[in-house]
C-alpha cells in the first residue's frame, strides 16, 4: 500500500486495538460474574443478532457494495454524494428498525410456541431489549465507513470502546452492588442499547464537517438506488459468510449444552483479537483506496495496494497462530480463571480455542481480498463462494459433534474460512484482478516457514526447561510464562524471517 494508506492502516489498527483490548476486559469481566453459564450465554447469542445484523447491513455487506458507488459519486459532486448517502441512510435505518421489530414477533412466537422453552425464557427477554441495539449499530457502522472514505479512520475504530466502556462500567456497577446475576445480565442488556445510542450520536456529528447528511426518504426502486441495490443484495451474503456461520454456529450451540456459546465465544474474542487488528483495520483502508484507484484507472496501484496489504496480514497473523498454540492455556488462566470461570469453564473453552487457531491467517486474509471484489463492483462471484461455504461449514459442524462437541463448530469455521479465502484467490487471477499468484505465494511461506521454526526451536525450550510450570494455576506464574514466551517467539521470528527472506527473494523473483 502507499505510505499514506499504511499510516491510515496504523491509526485504524490503533483504534480497532483499543477496541478489543477494552473487549477483553470486558470479557474478563462476563467471565467472572458467569463463568460459562446458560444465563451468560443466552445474553451472548441475544446480543450476536444486532452484530450479524451490523456486519450484514452496516460496516459490511452495505459498506462493501455503498463505497465503491459512493466513491464514483464524490468524485463528481459533493453534493450528489450528501444526497446519496443522506437516503441510504435513512431507507436502511427504517428496513433495520423494522427487522427488529420482527425478530422481536418471532421470539416471542418461538416461545409461545415452546420452541424456547419455559426455563430457557431468559433468550426471549434479553432479545426483545436487546433487538433495538440492531438499527443503532448498524447505523453506526454505515456512518463509519463514510469517514473512512473521507479518510477519518480513527473515531470510527474507536467506537467500539465506547460500547465496551458502558458494559465494563456497568459490570463493575453489579459487582460492587453485588447484584444477582438475573439482575446484573438485564443491567448489561440495557446498557448495551444505550451505547448504541452513544455511538450514532457521536459520529452523526462528527460527520457534519465533511459530509451534510438529513433525513431523506425515497422509494425503494429509486432510479439512483438501482446500482446500489444490484450490489448490495448479492453481498449481503458474500460479505458477512463469516458471521452468518458463527451466528448458525451459536444457534447450533444452544442444543450442545448449557457451556457452548459462552466458550466458543470466549475463544472467538482472542482469536479475532489479530483478525480485527489486522484484517479488519487493513480492508477498511483497502475499499476505499482501491475503489479510487479503479475510478481513476490505475490498475497498477490496485496491484501494489493488494499485494503490501496481504503481505502484511500474513507477516502479522501467521505467528498469532503459533504462538497462541504455545501459550493458549496459560492465557486462558491469566485472562479468565477467577471467580464463577472454573477448570470446568477453562477446559471448554481451551478445547474450542485450540481447534480455531489454524484459521487466524484464512479469517484475517479474507477481510483483505473481498475489498478487491467489492471494488471491481464485482458481489456475484464472493456471493456464490459463500453461499457454498456456509453450508459446508454447516454440514461439517454438526457432523462431527459426536466426536469434538462443541469444537466441531470451531473446527468448521476453520476449513469453510481457508477454503473460502483460497478459492476467492484464485477466482481473482482467473478474473484478471491479479496478475499472477507467485509473489504472493512468497508473502504466506515466508512468515509461515519462520513462525514454524520459531515455534520448533520455543517449544523444545518449553519442554525442556518450563514444562512443570504448565500445570501452575497462580496468575503470576502464567504471566510470567506467556510474556517469556511471546518474547522468545517474537525474537526468533524476526530473525528467522531476515533469515528466509533473502532465499525467498532469490526463488520467487
Amino acid at each position: 500500500m502507499s505510505k499514506r494508506n499504511t499510516v491510515n492502516a496504523i491509526i485504524s489498527g490503533l483504534g480497532n486495538l483499543t477496541g478489543r483490548m477494552s473487549g477483553l476486559i470486558r470479557e474478563m469481566l462476563y467471565a467472572y460474574l458467569f463463568g460459562t453459564s446458560p444465563l451468560i450465554g443466552y445474553f451472548k447469542y441475544a446480543a450476536s443478532l444486532p452484530n450479524l445484523a451490523r456486519r450484514m447491513f452496516g460496516e459490511g455487506a452495505l459498506a462493501n457494495a455503498f463505497i465503491p458507488l459512493l466513491a464514483d459519486i464524490k468524485k463528481e459532486d459533493q453534493k450528489l454524494a450528501s444526497d446519496f448517502s443522506s437516503k441510504i441512510l435513512t431507507l436502511t435505518t427504517i428496513l433495520n428498525t423494522a427487522l427488529a421489530l420482527l425478530g422481536i414477533v418471532i421470539l416471542f412466537s418461538l416461545g409461545f410456541m415452546g420452541i424456547i422453552k419455559e426455563e430457557n425464557s431468559s433468550l426471549i427477554y434479553l432479545g426483545s431489549i436487546m433487538m433495538p441495539y440492531l438499527p443503532l449499530i448498524c447505523l453506526a457502522g454505515l456512518l463509519g465507513s463514510i469517514h473512512n472514505l473521507y479518510g477519518k479512520f480513527s473515531l470510527p475504530a474507536l467506537m467500539s470502546s465506547s460500547m465496551n466502556a458502558c458494559l465494563i462500567s456497568a459490570s463493575i456497577i453489579s459487582i460492587f452492588l453485588k447484584m444477582t446475576p438475573e439482575q446484573t445480565i438485564y443491567l448489561l442488556a440495557f446498557t448495551l442499547l444505550s451505547s448504541g445510542f452513544l455511538q450514532v450520536g457521536i459520529l452523526l456529528k462528527s460527520s457534519t464537517k465533511f459530509i451534510s447528511l438529513k433525513f431523506k426518504t425515497c422509494s425503494l426502486k429509486a432510479p439512483e438506488l438501482k446500482t446500489f441495490w444490484k450490489s448490495f443484495i448479492p453481498v449481503i451474503i458474500g460479505a458477512s459468510a463469516q458471521q452468518i456461520s458463527t451466528a448458525l454456529d451459536k444457534t447450533i450451540a444452544l442444543f450442545i449444552g448449557p457451556h457452548a456459546v459462552s466458550s466458543l465465544s470466549y475463544s472467538e474474542l482472542i482469536i479475532y483479537l489479530p483478525v480485527g487488528i489486522v484484517g479488519v483495520s487493513l480492508g477498511s483502508v483497502c475499499l476505499p483506496s482501491l475503489s479510487e484507484s479503479l475510478a481513476k484507472g490505475d490498475q497498477e496501484s490496485v496491484q501494489k495496494d493488494f499485494h503490501k496489504a496481504l503481505a502484511q496480514t500474513f507477516f502479522l497473523s501467521i505467528p498469532c497462530s503459533l504462538l497462541f498454540y504455545l501459550i493458549g492455556e496459560s492465557l486462558l488462566k491469566i485472562l479468565f480463571l477467577r471467580g464463577a470461570f472454573d477448570l470446568d469453564s477453562l477446559a471448554f473453552t481451551l478445547r474450542a480455542f485450540l481447534w480455531f487457531l489454524p484459521g487466524i491467517p484464512f479469517f484475517t486474509a479474507l477481510k483483505v481480498i473481498l475489498p478487491l471484489y467489492y471494488s471491481n463492483k464485482n458481489t456475484k462471484t464472493p456471493l456464490k463462494v459463500s453461499v457454498y461455504m456456509i453450508a459446508l461449514n454447516l454440514i461439517l459442524g454438526i457432523s462431527f459433534i459426536p466426536l469434538l462437541s462443541h469444537a466441531s463448530l470451531a473446527m468448521a469455521s476453520v476449513v469453510s474460512g481457508t477454503l473460502n479465502f483460497i478459492i476467492l484467490l484464485v477466482f481473482a487471477k482467473k478474473l484478471s484482478y491479479l496478475s499472477e499468484l507467485k509473489p504472493l505465494l512468497k508473502t504466506f511461506l515466508l512468515p509461515l516457514f519462520s513462525a514454524i521454526l520459531s515455534f520448533i526451536i520455543v517449544n523444545l525450550v518449553i519442554q525442556q526447561y518450563f514444562n512443570q510450570l504448565l500445570p501452575s494455576l497462580e496468575f503470576v506464574t502464567n504471566l510470567i510464562f506467556t510474556l517469556c514466551v511471546c518474547a522468545s517467539f517474537s525474537l526468533f521470528y524476526f530473525i528467522a524471517f531476515k533469515i528466509f527472506h533473502r532465499a525467498f527473494s532469490t526463488k520467487f523473483s
